[in-house]
């Protein structure tokens, strides 16, 4: 073992191995609000800024070999956060919103849930990967009540 530490790192890009990356973007931007990143080399893959963290490359399966026909485990977590919103009635109505994009788009979405870090919503992508939608707790107190949605 080394006495040399590694140095320390951060997530630049999580690939996403998609069947259409054209469809896959449209949900991504549409529902999600994700924006297109000039090094896009479609049609094999698209790249998408995630808001200023680790980019989102949607890339053909075909173009690798990679079958779809098995769903990974990984979870999407896309965290809403209009300035100065926090879990409260203004995070209901934006969760509420969301999950008719996401809808809409092609995925689909459960009811919206109250945890004790953040209010929001389990869903999948038309490709089925997993996703978590949610506004965050204010201050990581446990948020404030509401009635789940059908």
């Amino acid at each position: 073992m080394s006495d040399t530490a590694a140095p320390r790192t951060s997530l630049a890009n999580v690939n996403l191995f998609v069947r259409d990356p054209e469809r896959a973007r449209r949900f991504y931007v549409e529902a999600l609000g994700l924006r297109d990143d000039a090094r896009s080399a479609p049609p094999h893959f698209v790249l998408l800024d995630a808001g200023g963290g680790p980019t989102l490359t949607l890339q053909a399966a075909s173009v690798l070999g990679e079958a779809l026909d098995r769903v990974g485990g990984v979870e999407l977590g896309f965290e809403l956060a209009p300035a100065g919103l926090s879990a409260g009635p203004d995070a209901a109505a934006t969760l509420d919103a969301a999950r008719a994009r996401v809808v809409a788009a092609g995925g689909t979405a459960a009811a919206v849930e109250v945890m004790g870090w953040a209010t929001g919503f389990d869903g999948r992508d038309p490709d089925g990967h997993r996703l978590s939608v949610f506004v965050r707790s204010a201050e990581g107190r446990p948020t404030e009540g509401r009635p789940a949605t059908p």
